[in-house]
């Protein structure tokens, strides 16, 4: 079964704007609704209710109406690892769901059914050629540093969402269970290791990085957007009020420094089995990254190692063509000097190339200054929306102060980036469950796409367009490098030579073999956007962009074929 998205910070800038507000109207799909099949409808509207425990912080994040879809509203957020009995249970409810999907005849659904019906066996289709428990223990990591545990928690509690005083209540749960939880990912992290799955010695240390940047690191951002958030909560007294911005504050400078202190004790005791290689030392190692690859990019391994090596040779081509034309700096992109202006600015030139979304009102945050070295190198992100309402606010940060250069950053960010592209979703009125399938090729593919498309609204376009060209070149020789290293077994010691060009040959050797597969989603995965561009250059840009916008969250088999029928 496809994994479903955890609690995301799929991140980026706070000034109030409402933007792209349009007369146009606004299509679903496309797709005809004739002949809806409603058995097919309220089975797969029924599965939201089935997606999260009710202890799970992610219905915080994700669900505005949680009571809505049966989960109760008096019940506390807990923080804890899935058992292998969870995750055997939860595999088994994926196959059942495949059974039961693949149960209905695709031809007697209507042709927007059959979108989701194509979606859904994609996403549920059982895993074979794994053994379970060796996919349990390599895919259950949350002390990993990129997308674990330490380094996202403060994110996760600083956009938390204070509905009512139980969300308050929850809130502060987490915050007095973090160091109880820690101590569960270590002892879990042990077992790992003694079993042949643990984390290496470079990935522990990227993590206790990321851990004593926070012990040190200044924590007022939790206290201060704390006591902006609970002054807005209604039917909670002065009196309550104040009680509960003390103990918070009690709670960061004590309990959370404490339960990081300790967590960074703990990792310097693990005894430590793994070795500082890439994925393919592990069991299955190698099968889990081809299908990491598959999942992503639609493609068989050596298919993706040609791909990946028909790019290196196209854009070391055309950055040689275009290399007169590379310059750096603010004056590339834009004279504006503030970063809604940009977006603002984007949402008008973007008019007659993309499709219009009704009114999009975004936040976008440049972060406080105590956030900023948690942050580390994090540019940007766009933070997700809950799925259920259609119109919300729309949040972001940029991490330190705006310069041109970050014109890029947030056209991937925002607009037409992620911003864009989940409110456009949104509008098309298809089942909720698909918000929440992992399809971060086709989400993460789209925004790399618009870096690409977006070239031609800088104040230099050829500038820009030719360092768009020289960055591909460069992570198509970082794609070929996470394929030997996480799947050809290759050492540091064999890999010197390919990695000398990127300079901290140690950086970048731990950064790949410790987050196998992580560029394919951006950078192969924005290709596939570009390569069916290319295909259908006779096409408006706007009816094109319409065709992929349309079909939603999708492995690429399907975005190909539907973006076929629509262009046809």
């Amino acid at each position: 079964m496809k994994k479903l998205l955890n609690v995301l910070l799929v991140f980026v800038m706070a000034f109030t704007l409402v933007a792209c507000s349009s007369d146009e109207e606004v299509s679903t799909t496309g797709l005809s609704n004739d002949n809806e099949n409603k058995e097919f409808t309220e089975y797969v509207d029924s599965l939201i209710d089935e997606v999260f425990d009710e202890t799970d912080y992610s219905l915080n994040y994700f669900l505005s109406d949680k009571e809505k879809f049966g989960y109760s509203d008096d019940v506390l957020y807990e923080q804890s690892i899935p058992t292998f009995e969870d995750f055997k249970a939860s595999q088994e409810h994926g196959d059942a769901v495949y059974e039961k999907i693949k149960g209905f005849k695709r031809d007697d659904l209507s042709e927007q059914q059959q979108l989701t019906y194509d979606v859904l066996l994609d996403a549920y289709e059982p895993v074979k050629d794994i053994p379970l428990e060796d996919l349990y223990y390599l895919t259950t990591n949350d002390l990993d540093y990129n997308h674990g545990a330490p380094g996202n928690i403060p994110f996760n509690f600083y956009f938390y969402t204070f509905r009512n005083e139980q969300d308050v209540k929850s809130y502060l749960n987490l915050l007095e269970t973090t160091e109880s939880y820690f101590g569960q990912l270590i002892a879990f992290e042990q077992v790992r290791q003694d079993k042949g799955f643990g984390m290496q010695p470079m990935h522990i240390a990227k993590t206790k990085e990321v851990v004593e940047t926070y012990v040190s690191g200044d924590h007022s951002f939790l206290i201060d957007s704390f006591k902006t958030r609970i002054d807005e909560v209604d039917g909670i007294s002065k009196k309550d009020k104040a009680a509960y911005i003390k103990k918070n504050e009690e709670l960061v400078n004590g309990t959370l420094q404490t339960a990081y202190t300790n967590l960074a004790t703990g990792l310097d005791n693990l005894q430590v089995k793994a070795v500082d290689e890439g994925m393919s030392q592990y069991a299955n190692g190698k099968e889990l990254f081809a299908k990491q690859i598959k999942d992503t990019t639609g493609m068989d391994i050596e298919e993706y190692r040609t791909y990946v090596n028909d790019m290196a040779t196209h854009y070391l081509n055309e950055a040689q063509e275009n290399y007169s034309n590379i310059s750096f700096g603010s004056s590339v992109y834009t004279k504006l000097k503030d970063p809604n202006e940009v977006l603002e600015d984007l949402s008008k030139k973007t008019k007659d190339d993309f499709p219009a979304v009704r009114d999009l009102e975004y936040e976008m945050e440049i972060v406080p200054e105590s956030m900023r070295k948690i942050l580390g190198n994090t540019a940007a992100a766009y933070f997700v929306s809950p799925i259920d309402e259609v119109h919300t606010k729309e949040r972001m940060i940029l991490n330190g102060d705006f310069t041109g250069e970050d014109f890029s950053t947030i056209a991937h960010e925002g607009y037409p980036g992620h911003m864009y592209q989940k409110q456009y979703y949104k509008e098309q009125e298809q089942p909720l469950i698909r918000s929440l399938l992992d399809y971060s090729g086709y989400t993460e593919g789209w925004a790399n796409y618009v870096q690409f498309f977006t070239t031609k609204y800088a104040l230099k376009p050829e500038a820009a367009k030719a360092n768009d060209l020289a960055e591909r070149w460069q992570y198509c020789l970082i794609l070929q490098a996470d394929l030997e290293i996480n799947y050809d077994g290759k050492t540091k010691e064999e890999m010197m030579d390919s990695l000398e060009i990127f300079g901290d040959i140690d950086e970048i050797y731990s950064t790949l073999a410790v987050s196998p597969g992580i560029f394919a989603e951006y950078y192969v995965g924005g290709q596939k956007f570009i390569d069916l561009y290319e295909k259908y250059d006779d096409v408006d840009a706007k009816k094109f962009h319409e065709a992929i916008l349309k079909i939603g969250p999708a492995p690429f088999s399907v975005v190909e074929e539907y973006v076929e029928k629509a262009l046809k």
